[in-house]
């Protein structure tokens, strides 16, 4: 790999995870790992914003206490964007070794800390009006259609059947207030379910070589990248749309249709947002999951992939990582864990049927 003047090293690591198309490499210099080089492709929008989003990002960050990647250089060379990060010593959340209980209570303290940082005057706006309309351009570009396709995914709307709270103080206002505790479970399709009547629901920002593959919320998966999003990476091949059957057999889906599906399922959880109202606003990480958190093994912590930083409700993080402990390709976390997550990180602060919501917005950036 070729770098731009004034970047050096003694050695490059290009870094082959996620499918972002993103080139990324780790820079080594005297034997060790200092720095994380990445580019995107000036032909690929969405590359292209999410690396000048992630350099904002990190500039926004310095400002503050958090432990976050220092932003080196930046700049623009043979028609590429690039970047340069500093490298993150740690370990991934997710990677075996950690002591399970000491684990949770470090990622609730460090989500609280996170949001209990001051808002005021931040920019980047991710409350649920910003996702809502993120979602309607991805639905009218197609992208949607084409990752859950890719992935023989059929959209519902989550709780459906369940009754709706009154409208009460809601249409979006931020509000603080207490909320009934929830409990999470995988079923037997390995996607999850809150019992109390609600559906709760990648690394490498100069973290340590490994990759990670994570289900979503939907039960697919999605291979975090060095400082990738997790939203807006392009997909793989595009698969036959399959689906469980009721006896465990996989059936085949035309998948047609989908697109106006996703039109309803959106709409139906713009209606339903737009009647609660809404936790924070806090500091968000964006995509607060399990391989995104560094633990230095003497209870320090650090934060990486931080393209999708921003100011919301603070259930879009507690989704993330509660989905992460669900899923079935973190097969050493489970719904224990996340009860005792959201145990730790305060169950007064939690609504299940946020929680639920914020999971099933989600599914509307898959990559697509």
């Amino acid at each position: 790999m070729s770098l731009p003047p004034g970047v050096t090293a003694d050695r490059v690591e290009e870094v082959d995870v996620g499918l972002s198309g993103a080139r990324v490499a780790r820079l080594y210099v005297a034997g060790r790992p200092t720095a994380v080089f990445k580019s995107a492709d000036p032909g690929r929008r969405e590359q292209v914003a999410e690396l000048v989003g992630t350099e904002r990002r990190l500039r926004l960050l310095a400002d503050t206490a958090l432990p976050v990647p220092r932003l080196l250089d930046s700049g623009r060379w043979r028609g590429t964007y690039w970047l340069t990060m500093e490298h993150l010593p740690g370990r991934g959340a997710h990677e075996p070794g950690h002591d399970r209980t000491d684990l949770i209570a470090l990622l609730a303290r460090a989500l609280r800390e996170l949001h209990a940082v001051p808002v005021a005057g931040l920019p980047f706006p991710m409350g649920p009006d910003v996702l809502l309309e993120q979602a309607r351009e991805r639905v009218a570009s197609g992208a949607v259609d084409r990752g859950w396709r890719a992935q023989g995914h059929t959209p519902e709307l989550p709780g459906e059947s369940a009754a709706v709270p009154p409208a009460g103080n809601g249409g979006g206002r931020w509000v603080e207030g207490a909320a009934p505790q929830v409990s999470v479970e995988r079923t037997s399709g390995g996607t999850t379910r809150t019992p109390t009547g609600g559906d709760p629901g990648r690394q490498v920002e100069g973290a340590a070589p490994q990759a990670s593959v994570e289900r979503t919320s939907g039960g697919t998966t999605r291979t975090p990248t060095e400082g990738d999003p997790g939203r807006q990476v392009e997909s793989a091949a595009p698969q036959t749309p399959a689906e469980k059957t009721g006896d465990g057999t996989t059936a085949v889906s035309a998948g047609n249709g989908a697109g106006r599906r996703a039109g309803e399922v959106l709409s139906g959880l713009a209606e339903r947002l737009g009647r609660i109202p809404v936790s924070g606003p806090v500091l968000l990480h964006g995509d607060y999951c399990l391989p995104n958190v560094l633990l230095d093994g003497e209870g320090g912590w650090s934060l990486i992939d931080l393209g999708r930083v921003g100011v919301g409700d603070r259930h879009l993080d507690l989704a993330d990582m509660t989905g992460s402990m669900l899923s079935d390709l973190n097969p050493s976390f489970g719904p224990r864990d996340a009860e005792a997550f959201l145990d730790a990180y305060g169950r007064d602060l939690v609504d299940p049927e946020l929680l639920e919501l914020y999971r099933a917005l989600d599914d509307f950036f898959w990559p697509g």
